[in-house]
């Protein structure tokens, strides 16, 4: 099934009695009050994305295709440090609760004559339970930006796991981009890179992902010879323009310039040594520190 993010925010209408209940019953929501008709008296009742325009038109669609097709979710409610993960059986009924808006939000959008009473659509969630986002890093990583609901591919394999509480298949594509930098400089570190006729790095000289524009890893060699690094899982294909902003850093020859990048082989381009990205995470993770690395960012079930 299909995977999905929900949050209910601070920045929302809905009073905290209100979402308080929602957490109890475990019921993910959306306040999407305007519909086409433009009347701002009541909240619309509407379940039908076409009678919604933009941003609320494409949360009801998805909160719609969940109902339908069913899909595992994980819901953050501000209030609650935990996250509430459970499922959404296919051809479940969306619901209609009422409860209060925030008092500040009427006033703060000029809605005098509006009734006060905040109208959800939700969804209730079974098989659920309580996780904590620090005992899972990895989600924290992914998580989506933007949007009351929202399609969570990242962490498909994840959530399904914790719900059903089966082991998760640990794969490269779980990885956030955070995570493929960390790995990669975190490779370079062991003598492993040696593999790959790489150097290894017996420095950084900035963190991780935070170094300059167009460039991931920025360090020394044991010999004093500076390493620029870029990290990305598209295909060499795509990342082709990487290779001419790797090669704008190159002070000396005895620099290495090097692209982390979806390739099939190793091979040495204009400079430039294009390094198979999965490759470096099937070795890492074959040794004793490439397990524990995982094991500290895949969730334990």
């Amino acid at each position: 099934m299909e995977t999905y993010f929900v949050r209910h925010t601070l920045g929302c209408s809905v009073d905290e009695t209100t979402r308080e209940r929602m957490w109890r019953e475990k019921r993910l929501f959306v306040h999407f009050p305007w519909d086409k008709s433009s009347n701002q008296t009541v909240d619309s009742k509407s379940l039908d994305p076409n009678d919604y325009t933009g941003f609320r038109k494409g949360g009801m669609s998805a909160l719609n295709r969940l109902a339908t097709v069913g899909g595992f979710v994980a819901a953050h409610y501000v209030g609650h440090d935990n996250w509430l993960v459970g499922k959404i059986n296919p051809n479940s009924k969306i619901e209609i609760c009422e409860g209060k808006w925030r008092p500040e939000e009427l006033e703060k959008h000029g809605l005098k004559n509006h009734n006060a009473v905040v109208v959800l659509k939700t969804l209730k969630l079974e098989c659920c339970r309580e996780i904590s986002p620090t005992n899972y890093a990895l989600l924290q990583a992914v998580q989506p930006r933007g949007g009351t609901i929202k399609r969570w591919h990242k962490a498909g394999g994840l959530i399904e796991a914790i719900v059903t509480g089966q082991k998760p298949r640990i794969s490269f594509d779980l990885l956030s981009p955070s995570h493929q930098e960390t790995l990669c400089a975190e490779f370079l570190r062991r003598p492993l890179a040696s593999r790959f006729d790489l150097p290894q790095l017996d420095s950084l000289l900035c963190d991780v992902g935070r170094t300059m524009p167009d460039l991931d890893i920025l360090g020394l060699a044991p010999d004093g010879a500076k390493i620029f690094a870029q990290v990305t899982h598209d295909i060499l294909k795509k990342a082709g323009h990487k290779i001419l902003a790797l090669k704008k850093y190159s002070e000396s020859q005895r620099d290495y310039l090097i692209l982390f990048c979806d390739h099939e082989k190793k091979e040495i381009r204009d400079g430039v040594t294009i390094v198979p990205i999965k490759e470096v995470f099937e070795s890492f993770t074959a040794t004793q520190s490439g397990t524990h690395w995982l094991q500290g960012i895949f969730p334990q079930i």
